[in-house]
């Protein structure tokens, strides 16, 4: 009797997944209309829409942390009294919360580009031999840090890149994606 019943609300209403799914669908084709033309970037544009997200995402929180800095520096005030810097605590206590929802509003706007670089990064570490980008100074840090098997081999300006996707290690496979310059 009660599987009759909620095999006639799963009929009416639908199965959690599936409504999960409808919820989803939306975002999957915003993700892969955004994916659809990231192909024609350069690797030095696609690597430089990280750039731009976090560009965006300060731009959005520019005011609330103006704000926020400039109450701090309000508690720092010697002649604050005691009490009036705990009005402004509470204060920044409240902005920091309206902050955090700013930030969740930023980065669901950006929700499908970011995912859709993801997928072309990811489609690009699959296809490609080697990776050669305008060297950061990230890269040039990470040339500094070991000895052998440096991760990225600086050449003038271009940092190179390569793949190594899977290996044997002690009788497993093991597989990470992991660039780092190949000699031969």
């Amino acid at each position: 009797m009660l599987n009759s019943i909620l095999k006639g609300i799963t009929k009416i209403f639908g199965s959690k997944s599936e409504r999960d799914l409808k919820l989803i669908y939306p975002l999957v084709s915003e993700i892969n209309a955004e994916y659809s033309k990231l192909s024609i970037l350069s690797n030095d544009e696609l690597r430089g829409k990280t750039t731009e997200f976090r560009n965006f995402i300060k731009e959005k929180l520019s005011e609330i942390d103006l704000e926020i800095s400039n109450l701090v520096s309000n508690t720092e005030d010697e002649n604050t009294e005691l009490t009036e810097k705990e009005t402004i605590f509470k204060e920044i206590e409240k902005l920091r919360k309206q902050r955090n929802e700013e930030i969740e509003i930023a980065l669901k706007e950006i929700l499908p580009q970011a995912f859709a670089v993801v997928k072309e990064t990811a489609r690009r570490f699959t296809e490609l031999k080697t990776l050669s980008v305008t060297a950061t100074d990230h890269d040039r840090y990470l040339t500094t840090i070991t000895k052998t098997k440096k991760p990225v081999l600086i050449d003038g300006e271009k940092a190179i890149w390569t793949k190594n996707w899977c290996r044997m290690e002690h009788g497993a496979l093991r597989c990470a994606v992991n660039w780092r310059h190949s000699f031969t």
